[in-house]
């Protein structure tokens, strides 16, 4: 049977400004495992965290969103075994943007200019998870930035 090395990363809610990420192995045909080892890189492939697993899911914390690289590498009796999953956080994004809609709560709101920056920002996420999902690191990194600059930043009409 093939042997397949991957995993799934969650997010928590943004909590005192910090999110935590879970990454769960969902590895197929491996045997009995001796050792599994997470490194974590970010955009750039700096290693950010070496975690070794006791089990199938690990967790690190971060402070802002960004593309996040976790390299997973199994041994069990037949061998070494390694795979990759991209990850492209957006929960202080999403928190954002809910206290940005929140926040036309009256008809002196600029509703237009606030509508027209929540979209410019939601094209800028959506761009940066599909980025990140082809492993586009930097280009990922720079739209989810971006997307929390527009949304945290008021909309001026001049």
């Amino acid at each position: 049977m093939a042997v397949t090395v991957s995993g799934v990363v969650t997010a928590s809610i943004p909590v005192a400004g910090v999110v935590t990420l879970t990454y769960t192995a969902v590895d197929t045909g491996l045997g009995s495992v001796t050792s599994r080892i997470l490194t974590i890189f970010d955009c750039n492939g700096n290693l950010l965290d070496t975690i070794t697993m006791s089990g199938l899911t690990a967790q690190y914390n971060i402070t802002a969103d960004g593309y996040f690289m976790f390299t997973q590498t199994v041994t069990d009796g037949t061998g070494t075994y390694t795979g990759d999953t991209n990850y492209v956080s957006t929960a202080f994004y999403i928190n954002a943007f809910v206290l940005s809609v929140a926040g036309i709560n009256s008809q002196c709101t600029d509703i237009y200019g606030t509508i027209m920056r929540q979209s410019q920002a939601q094209n800028n996420r959506y761009a940066a998870v599909d980025a990140g999902l082809f492993g586009q690191g930097v280009v990922a990194q720079n739209l989810i930035t971006y997307a929390n600059f527009l949304i945290t930043t008021p909309y001026y009409f001049s």
